[in-house]
C-alpha cells in the first residue's frame, strides 16, 4: 500500500484517504479527504450566502427545464404529506372512552 503527503494537514496517509482527479499526474487529489472536507465546510460557512443563491438559481432553472417531472414530484410530495397529517391526526383523536362525558 502506498502512502502520499497531504498538502493542507502534511501528513502522510493512505492513498485511499485521498479523492481521485484524472489530472493530476498520480491520478489523486493533493489535500486528504479529511482536509478537503474541512475546507469545504469552512467555505460553505463563509459564503452561505452565495452558496445559496446558487442553489436557487439551479433549482429553478432544473425546474423550468423539466416541469413536468417537477410538477409530479411535487404532487407525489403534497400526497404523502396529506397521509402523514392524517395519520398524526388519527393518532391524537381521542377515543370513544375519552369523549364520554363523565356520567353518562
Amino acid at each position: 500500500m502506498r502512502s502520499k503527503r497531504c498538502s493542507c494537514c502534511i501528513a502522510y496517509k493512505a492513498e485511499s484517504e485521498f479523492n481521485r482527479d484524472s489530472r493530476k499526474r498520480d491520478g489523486l487529489k493533493s489535500c486528504c479527504k479529511t482536509c478537503h472536507q474541512a475546507k469545504h465546510r469552512a467555505y460553505r460557512l463563509a459564503n452561505l450566502h452565495d452558496v445559496r443563491a446558487r442553489g436557487r438559481v439551479a433549482s429553478s432553472k432544473w425546474r423550468e427545464a423539466n416541469h413536468e417531472k417537477a410538477l409530479a414530484i411535487e404532487r407525489r410530495w403534497r400526497e404523502k404529506q396529506a397521509d402523514a397529517k392524517g395519520n398524526r391526526e388519527r393518532k391524537n383523536r381521542p377515543t370513544r372512552a375519552e369523549q364520554r362525558p363523565i356520567g353518562s
